[in-house]
């Protein structure tokens, strides 16, 4: 995709600075460390990108004007503290909700979500009755009341509602809507009494639609290179704030602190989109990106931060022994106020999937809190259900994460 097409895309925002921000070789961005060098100053910090990305945007999802004015903001926050920003573009299928879902069981109203890239109902909605569906992962369905035929599906969560991706191609023909257990008992009972139900899904699609990852680099000594990941985009229904905007706002204060110091590595910093549409697509596309480059293998280090602030307790992802054993050596020297989790599972998990082929060494830092299942993927994950104490830890842990993975 040309430049001009993504800045008609953006909005006028995207005219304040090119698409590219490089400097001549040897030229550095200047030092921007001074803007997070104490805990007040992170904090501050942390409530501005929340503010500008959440409350100020609400809900970006991939290939929405809000997610490409949110990859600006991102993307002028890396070009004070980084010599090298770029907008990593492509174009997508624009999956939208055109008003408000609906779902009634006979009188009732029921709380649904669609399923993300499912397909919308007719004009008008779909009538019929509750039957049970013999497809694995999808408990129920929406049957027409003469013929039988499958009208729609309609899957239960564990807790409140929430939008998931519609991972399975039946999904995707037909409309797919989540609910939440409290609703259990009512569809169950309908399936029982044969109760009227009344679906209506509106739902667009906007082929070629321009999105983008948003890159930053700070060139190091040598060409091998670590790379952090945060994935700027959110499901539909939900500001992001702690999935997972806090965690970009941790990985931006990694790029501030760490303009301030020379480094034997180079250092990467990739806010993703797509993580929320399946297939990591935006993760993907870069990656296709330097294979054709032909730098994809210097890639030696991955820190994939993800919903990594709902507890203090953040969990460390990896199977690779030595650096669990870092980052717990890193909590223990600094007296950080949280302690991580080690977790014997792959850091190659979710955007940093598509990089396994490096044989890099991966972290994924994710986090599990009381809270979670009622805020993530609902328009409750707003700032002010944002710990600012586990973006902190996050930040600790990983500035010296950083230093200590120059001779490794």
């Amino acid at each position: 995709m040309d430049r001009r097409k993504f800045i008609d895309a953006a909005g006028t925002t995207a005219l304040i600075a090119p698409i590219v921000f490089c400097f001549a070789p040897g030229i550095h961005a200047a030092d921007s460390s001074h803007l997070v060098d104490t805990p007040e100053k992170r904090a501050e910090y942390l409530t501005k990108i929340l503010k500008a990305l959440c409350t100020d945007l609400g809900p970006h999802p991939m290939g929405s004007p809000e997610f490409n004015r949110a990859a600006q903001i991102v993307k002028k926050e890396m070009e004070r503290s980084l010599p090298k920003v770029e907008l990593d573009t492509f174009t997508v299928d624009y999956w939208k909700i055109e008003g408000e879902p609906e779902l009634y069981i006979g009188n009732n109203r029921v709380e649904i979500y669609p399923r993300i890239e499912t397909a919308g109902t007719p004009p008008g909605g779909i009538n019929g009755v509750i039957t049970s569906s013999d497809i694995q992962g999808i408990a129920y369905g929406i049957a027409d009341r003469s013929s039988g035929e499958f009208k729609a599906y309609i899957t239960p969560y564990g807790g409140k509602a929430r939008p998931l991706y519609a991972s399975k191609d039946e999904m995707k023909a037909l409309p797919t809507v989540t609910i939440g257990k409290q609703d259990l008992p009512l569809l169950k009972n309908a399936l029982n009494q044969k109760t009227p139900v009344r679906l209506n899904v509106r739902i667009s699609v906007t082929p070629d639609t321009p999105t983008c990852n948003v890159v930053g680099t700070l060139p190091g000594e040598t060409k091998d290179e670590i790379v952090f990941i945060a994935h700027l985009d959110t499901v539909y229904s939900a500001p992001g704030a702690n999935d997972n905007t806090a965690s970009v706002a941790a990985m931006l204060m990694l790029a501030h602190t760490a303009s301030g110091r020379r480094h034997k590595k180079t250092l990467t910093f990739l806010a993703t989109t797509g993580e929320e549409r399946g297939g990591f697509r935006g993760a993907t596309h870069y990656v296709e990106k330097r294979k054709r480059d032909g730098t994809l293998q210097n890639i030696k280090f991955i820190v994939n931060f993800d919903s990594g602030t709902w507890s203090p307790d953040v969990e460390i992802w990896s199977e690779d022994e030595e650096l669990q054993g870092l980052i717990q050596a890193i909590d223990k020297e600094l007296n950080i106020n949280g302690t991580p989790v080690s977790v014997d599972r792959t850091g190659f998990t979710l955007d940093a999937k598509p990089f396994r082929e490096t044989g890099a060494r991966a972290i994924y830092v994710e986090s599990k809190g009381q809270d979670k299942i009622y805020i993530w993927h609902r328009p409750l994950d707003t700032p002010a259900n944002v710990q600012g104490l586990t973006v902190e830890i996050n930040f600790q842990l990983f500035n010296e994460y950083i230093k200590r993975v120059q001779d490794m």
